[in-house]
This record gives structure tokens, sequence and C-alpha cells, in this order.
């Protein structure tokens, strides 16, 4: 096939001298090789079109935003909107392809997509120092690891504006540490897929791995999307303490304030050993030295504390732990001590087939080290255990309804310990658990009433 990289790029040049503009893609397959620059006020729109790569490495992205050696949020691409296309890479090939590489990108949509073989080791998304990104009505299929360090990566991932982070070359002078922020993902599939007789499990939709002193993730949103068949992703209680694998899982985020998460349904059809949800504090990382550049020094710092957190009206179906992996929490939340998650709303959830067939399984949701928690509303069916709080004061747990199946649970249904303080259990039903809730360890202020 003829590379079809000059065509986009002048078109895309173009639009950029005439202050914008609509490029119009026919039906039909293209190969785009090269890195095609975005250029402000443009939409992209087609009703068929593939595009495809076949290159080495080095031309990783289709489409990216560059700032030079501008700084601050919308010092690159400003104002686009693409939709209708199909992104096709290859897993035979020995890369796989960023669909958009994008840093200091501002007001960005994209929607009626197609992602198809494009996640792997790397990202679909890298959004670096972006805001207000919104990708909806999206269909990403496949997740090929190539080793296990690569199950945590994420295929839209938000990350700071800094050497090394972006998947295509931007100038060291313009990176500036600003951290992404103002992120939706609307109406997605986020799906596995066979390929060669390979079935390959479902991306993970969205996180983060960066930290930084002082420095967030903020206001994020994950809505109405459907997430099937996850990867693989277990960490080990040890990994846990030791701060190695803090947030893996399906959604995962350091230091994050501002999360919602509502309104989806993650389906597991056979056993994974993987968190649908992990959120944590941290205090170790990059330290904000200025300028940030060229060195980036890494240290203890006061904890960032994630904050805010939504997570309503979500079906959780099959989280059971995989052969020969531990259990994972479905949703696993864990703060730092002097950096608490703080104002954590967990209702109206609904979570089932939670055990294997050897009855094996673990908390629906973890929460440690947190405070001001609601936990409300929610059916755990077929569970284990539903709740357990670690260290967490001011919470309320009120009008669940837990049943561990068709044998009794080997742990309570809700469990408060480890100096847990300032806080309730009320109206909440559970059948098949002897004690439904085991206050050994809380302080005397936990009142652990059920009806």
């Amino acid at each position: 096939m003829t590379d079809d990289t000059p065509a986009f790029r002048g078109a895309m040049a173009e639009l950029a001298a005439g202050g914008g503009g609509t490029l119009v893609v026919p039906a039909g397959t293209y190969l785009v090789n090269e890195t095609v620059p975005l250029a402000s006020d443009v939409h992209i729109t087609s009703n068929g079109a593939v595009l495809r790569k076949t290159a080495a490495p080095s031309v990783y992205a289709w489409f990216t935003s560059v700032s030079g050696s501008q700084q601050g949020y919308g010092s690159g691409a400003r104002n686009v909107r693409v939709d209708g296309l199909t992104f096709q890479a290859d897993y035979e090939q020995p890369f796989t392809a960023c669909a958009f590489a994008l840093n200091h990108a501002q007001d960005i949509v994209v929607e009626r997509c197609r992602f198809i073989q494009a996640q792997g080791s790397g990202h679909t998304f890298d959004l670096n120092g972006c805001r207000r990104i919104t990708i909806r009505d999206c269909v990403f299929a496949g997740f090929l690891s190539r080793q296990a360090s690569s199950a945590t990566s994420e295929c839209i991932q938000l990350d700071q504006s800094m050497p090394g982070s972006l998947t295509h070359r931007d100038e060291d002078a313009g990176m500036d540490a600003l951290f992404t922020r103002e992120v939706s993902v609307l109406d997605c599939e986020f799906l596995p897929l066979e390929v060669n007789g390979v079935r390959y499990p479902a991306p993970n939709p969205i996180g983060a791995h960066a930290v930084r002193e002082g420095h967030h993730y903020n206001a994020v949103e994950f809505r109405r999307n459907r997430v099937v068949d996850p990867i693989d992703s277990p960490s080990s209680p040890e990994q846990d303490e030791a701060n190695v694998r803090p947030w893996t899982g399906t959604i995962h985020f350091p230091a994050v304030r501002g999360l919602v998460v509502a309104d989806n349904e993650f389906v597991c059809t056979e056993p994974r050993s993987t968190r649908a949800i992990s959120v944590v504090s941290v205090d170790y990382g990059a330290l904000d030295t200025r300028p940030p550049l060229p060195d980036i020094e890494h240290g203890t710092f006061a904890p960032n504390a994630s904050a805010d957190i939504e997570i309503r009206n979500n079906t959780f179906t099959g989280f059971a732990p995989s052969p020969g992996n531990p259990e994972q929490s479905v949703i696993w939340l864990r703060g730092i001590e002097d950096g608490h998650i703080s104002d954590v709303v967990i209702e109206d959830n609904q979570f089932s087939q939670g055990r294997d067939a050897d009855g094996r399984g673990t908390w629906a949701v973890h929460a440690e080290r947190c405070r001001q928690v609601w936990v409300a509303g929610n059916t755990f069916d077929d569970s284990c255990g539903a709740i357990e709080l670690v260290a967490t004061s001011e919470f309320m747990v009120r009008k669940n309804t837990i049943s561990s199946g068709p044998s009794d649970s080997s742990l309570p249904a809700v469990v408060v310990t480890d100096g847990s303080s300032h806080g309730v259990v009320v109206h909440t039903t559970a059948s098949g658990f002897d004690p439904v809730v085991d206050t050994t360890g809380a302080g005397d202020d936990v009142r652990p009433g059920v009806n």
C-alpha cells in the first residue's frame, strides 16, 4: 500500500493555514506510517475510513499534539473533534500503535471511533498536561500484554507533561509538569478480541501511574461504559504493603481528586484476578523541583491524598479469582498514614458472582486509611465478604443487602478493624454469614447495628 501520510499532513497544514475547518476522510483503508500533527479548530470526520500502520516503533503514533517550547494547557492543539474513524493495528507486528499522543491539548472530542488491536504495553491515548478531553461512544478491542509489568498499562493514560511521558517527541523546553485534568469517558465499550485463534482480553480503560509532589489528577468521569473480561492483574499483600503495584486494576489512579465512576457495567465471563477500581494516596515519587528539567529528582514528600471519589450505580459481575492467582477486592481504596483518602461514596452498586467454583473470593469493597466514607444501598450477591474497613474513620454503612450464595462464607459480611472509628453499620441485611458484622479491633465509638 502507498503511505498516505503526506496527504493527511498536507490537508492538516492547509486547514491550519486557513484557521481551521473540516477534513472529510472518505471510506476506505489508509496507510499512515508517519505521525500527523493536529491543527487547532479542526473537525476530522468519516463514515468508514480505516487507518493502518506497518512501520517501526519510532513512528508509534497516528495523530499528535505538540507544543514546542510553549507551556500551559492549550499550548498544543485546541478545539479538535474526531469522529467515525477506525484505528487498526496488528498484533503480528512487533509493536502496537497510539492513536493520539497529545501534549498540552485542550478541548478535544473523539467520538464514534473504533480502536482495534491498538492497545498493548503502550497506550491508545497519551494525555500529557491536557485539559477538557472527551472520549465517547467508542469501541476499544483487544489488549496485548507481552510481559507481566504491562498488565497495568491503561488504554487512556493520564500523565504529566514531562520528557519520556509522551509517545511522540516534543521539546523539553515546553515540558512543565502539568497534570492532565477534566477527562470524560462516556458510553464506550472495552472488549476482548480474538485474532487468529488467540483471545486477547479487554484493555484497562483509564488510569495513571505518574506521581509528583503536590500534584493531583482532577475531575475524571467514567460513565455508562461497558468493560468485558479485562486482563488478569493480580497484586499480593506483600506487593501492596511494599507499594510495588499499588494501582493495579482495570481503572487505577494515584493521587486523584474528583473521580466519578457511575452507571457502568463491568463483566468477567471467566475468573479474573483483578481489581475493577483501584485508588491510592502516595508519598513517594518525583519531587516538585523548580525548574523541573532537565533532571527529575525522586524522594519522599508530604502525602498526596486522593479525595472526592464517587462510585455509583455500577454492576460488577464475576470478579472471582483466576486459578493460581490471589483474590482481589473489586473496589480497592488505600490511603496512607497522614494521607487518608477522603469523601468517598460507594452507593447503589450491584456485585455478583464474586466466588470461583471452589468458593474462593474476597471483599467486594476494601477501604483502608480512609475517612468520610459512605457505603449505602449496594447489593452483594454470592459474595465471600462484602465490606472491609481498615483504619477508616467517619463512616456510614447503611441499607446494603448481602448474601453468600449456596454455602456459608468463611468471612463476615462486614469487617471493621485496625482502629477504625466514628462509624455506624445499620439497616444492613445479610444471609449466610456468621457473624454478620465483626468489629474486632475497632474503636468503642463504632456501632455495629444491623437489621
